[in-house]
């Protein structure tokens, strides 16, 4: 099952997501990482992902930032908003979503926390 990684940082959060996918998911994940928006590719091509993680905060070379990319999504299917996961490190980015309605995305906070990220990953897989 593949997993879309929209992070900047990915670095940072590697290990915890393989500890995550061998511990609760016998290593039957794939992560596919992507440090722009340019790099994640089209939106139509989401479809091949299970679960879609992205970060807000992108790097300077991203053309959009996690909001533009959630945008591109909802404005091409907005089903597709069922497999987002948000992962930030503000706590200000819920209310932002929230505003521009897209109130029933996850956000989790970084440093991640295994079990949330887990039940979240979870929950997403089995409601698709």
């Amino acid at each position: 099952m593949k997993i879309l990684i929209i992070e900047d940082q990915a670095e940072l959060i590697k290990n915890k997501l393989n500890e995550i996918n061998l511990l609760e998911f016998d290593s039957n994940l794939e992560f596919i990482y992507a440090p722009t928006s340019q790099e994640a590719g089209k939106v139509h091509s989401f479809i091949k992902y299970a679960v879609i993680i992205i970060d807000i905060d992108l790097s300077v070379n991203s053309k959009k930032d996690g909001i533009g990319i959630i945008t591109d999504i909802s404005n091409y299917n907005k089903d597709f908003l069922k497999k987002v996961i948000v992962l930030t490190g503000s706590s200000l980015v819920k209310d932002s979503l929230d505003n521009k309605g897209f109130n029933d995305i996850p956000v989790l906070k970084k440093p991640m926390d295994m079990t949330e990220v887990s039940s979240a990953i979870q929950q997403i897989i089995n409601n698709n």
